[in-house]
């Protein structure tokens, strides 16, 4: 394993671990890997917010609570809904 991939392993495991006690779905899990891989290759979040909707109705469909960050997550999800044409 490289330097790079195992700097990106190391990472993905602190924040699946962190977030592993904040009651995510499996989709907002997902997201928060996106998230952490996408600030690792120096792309902005701005490439994310389009996904946010799936984040939220999984959230919803899960009946995780709505706290937190899963608050924040459906919030922004929830408007992204509203600007965008639902993709299924």
């Amino acid at each position: 394993m490289t330097f790079p991939m195992r700097l990106l392993f190391s990472t993905l495991t602190k924040l699946i671990a962190h977030t592993l006690t904040k009651n995510f779905c499996g989709c907002g899990l997902g997201f928060k890997i996106a998230q952490a891989y996408q600030q690792h290759i120096q792309q902005p979040f701005e490439e994310l917010l389009p996904l946010l909707d799936l984040v939220a109705i999984a959230t919803a469909a899960d009946i995780v609570p709505m706290t937190g960050e899963n608050r924040i997550l459906m919030h922004f999800g929830l408007q992204q809904l509203t600007i965008s044409l639902p993709k299924g």
